[in-house]
């Protein structure tokens, strides 16, 4: 008996390795292809990353007309932004390497491509939790925000953990408005809550509870005096939900590892660093996918702004933040006024600053370049498989990648 079969279109070995090569090409395109700034960011960058470098200067002329210390082995440049190493307000153990690196002020520009990679763009508004930890990229962050033309909702803390802004008499409010006070910056906290364990003060001493209380009374900050952390976090909360007057928060930041910001180490240990996406933007193929973890998140003011759908901005693990956008580990920043041989410490002035090239030119995918690429790739392998007639006997004649026909043939 005759049975009839269909015998697919043959494909040659030829063919197939070149429809490889093609795919290869077009997505190391798309993957190394630049994303460059137009020139209005890069202004705003530059601006931000200047008004940076003036604050700390600032900082340092301040510190110094209050007869503080540098300490070489802390702060070679005498910057004025890495602090003691122990003090009555210090709160937890720090990082001296990540406390050196982080004052350098290109972090603004980082800070800037952090946003705009969020999907942050000028004029919207986004939500700042900060603790005195890290002063530096509180700095960088708030010039940021105001270059990038930001409306801003802050609330900070005030203890802080090992060389930071952990000095009395110059802790992170007292900074702020040093800073306001000299023009150079215009934003300000809504409120201030002690910070440390639990976000008050908890395991800390009453004289050292009273410090902190009068740096946030002597620079006129609301304080925050939460019985327990779930009671901080909802006060954050509603201070950012009153403060924005119903308009929708764009993007939230944290800098450093407060106990109602982000959950403390281990609340940071579940987030990662970088930019955070909220679940519903995870699964589109254009979006950065940060891993999370399977486990129950922590109950905390980013996880809750991951679950209104808002993307978080996590300033932690400075030092690999750096190594990611090629900016050096390690003290690399001198004030202009310390007079430093600028050989030791890597100094640059003010008019030499610039944007790191990996902020100015990133890899993030081109969404056109993207589609272009699937596209084409798609018309390849249709046009493979069944390729048109005029095609294949053009191929027949012509190039030897193809053989056979189009036309089904009986088999018997």
């Amino acid at each position: 008996m005759k049975s009839m079969y269909y015998q697919s279109h043959k494909i040659s070995v030829r063919s197939l390795a070149t429809m490889a090569f093609v795919t290869l090409v077009l997505v190391a395109v798309v993957q190394t292809w630049p994303f460059s700034l137009d020139t209005s960011t890069e202004s705003a960058m530059l601006a931000a990353t200047t008004k940076t470098a003036q604050a700390y200067d600032a900082i340092h002329h301040h510190r110094r007309n209050l007869g503080h210390r540098f300490l070489s082995d802390h702060d070679p440049g005498r910057t004025g932004m890495v602090g003691p190493s122990m003090s009555r307000v210090t709160s937890l153990p720090g990082h001296l390497i990540s406390k050196q690196t982080s004052v350098n002020p290109q972090f603004a520009a980082v800070i800037m491509r952090l946003l705009l990679d969020a999907g942050v763009r000028p004029g919207d508004r986004i939500a700042i939790g900060c603790t005195g930890s890290f002063p530096a990229m509180n700095v960088a962050a708030y010039s940021a925000a105001e270059s990038l033309r930001l409306r801003t909702s802050v609330v900070s803390s005030v203890a802080s953990s090992q060389f930071g802004a952990n000095h009395p008499e110059m802790m992170w409010p007292d900074i702020e408005t040093l800073l306001n006070r000299e023009g150079i910056l215009s934003t300000r906290s809504l409120a201030a809550s002690r910070g440390g364990f639990r976000d008050n003060a908890v395991g800390m001493t009453d004289d050292t509870r009273e410090v902190l209380d009068l740096a946030i009374e002597r620079n006129g900050l609301p304080p925050m005096h939460c019985n327990s952390i779930d009671e901080s976090i909802d006060t954050r909360m509603k201070l950012y939900r009153e403060s924005s007057d119903g308009e929708p928060f764009a993007a939230y930041v944290n800098i450093g590892g407060g106990s109602a910001s982000v959950g403390g180490t281990k609340g940071n240990l579940s987030l990662g660093s970088g930019v955070l996406f909220p679940p519903s933007r995870q699964q589109r193929w254009w979006d950065r996918v940060s891993s999370q973890p399977d486990q129950e998140p922590i109950d905390c003011v980013a996880n809750r702004f991951l679950a209104a759908d808002v993307p978080v901005v996590n300033l932690i693990d400075i030092v690999s933040l750096a190594r990611r956008f090629n900016l050096p580990v390690g003290p690399v920043w001198t004030s202009d006024a310390s007079a430093l041989d600028s050989k030791v410490c890597g100094a640059y002035p003010v008019s030499e600053l610039s944007i790191p090239p990996a902020v100015r030119k990133t890899t993030a995918y081109r969404r056109v370049a993207a589609v272009f690429a699937i596209v084409a790739i798609l018309g390849c392998v249709t046009a493979l498989a069944r390729p048109p007639k005029w095609w294949t006997r053009f191929s027949r004649h012509r190039l030897p990648s193809f053989s056979g026909t189009t036309e089904p043939t009986w088999m018997v």
